[in-house]
């Protein structure tokens, strides 16, 4: 019962989370104040974060589960991949094992096969 519990408890946070709306601005220095921004890199990062992050999601699924593995597993990765331009283009959320860190080289690496 307290398993059912704790994952109800999940469902209902990521889902909230996940239904709120993003509102992307970007800070302009010279009126001191965020404006709406019609660049065509914003207007793909503000489809990626506010329509549909990749192929395979929605972007409320893809917040739920942003949202469930952060609160089940205490952490969640997130794999931006890059157009030609060096611009985001898709990101992935990645399993718990995919990713480790080497403190003496400061480089994370991704073996995530899917």
């Amino acid at each position: 019962m307290k398993v059912s519990a704790w994952f109800a408890g999940v469902r209902i946070l990521s889902e909230n989370a996940a239904a709120c709306l993003l509102k992307y601005q970007r800070w302009n220095a010279a009126e001191k104040r965020y404006v709406d921004t019609e660049d065509a890199y914003d207007r793909r990062l503000f489809y990626i974060l506010t329509v549909r992050p990749n192929k395979r999601m929605t972007r409320f699924e893809f917040y739920k589960n942003l949202y469930a593995r952060r609160i089940n597993e205490g952490n969640a990765f997130v794999f931006v991949s890059m157009d030609t331009l060096g611009k985001p283009w898709e990101p992935f959320l990645l399993s718990k094992d995919a990713v480790t860190y080497d403190v003496q080289s400061d480089i994370y690496k991704v073996t995530d096969t899917t």
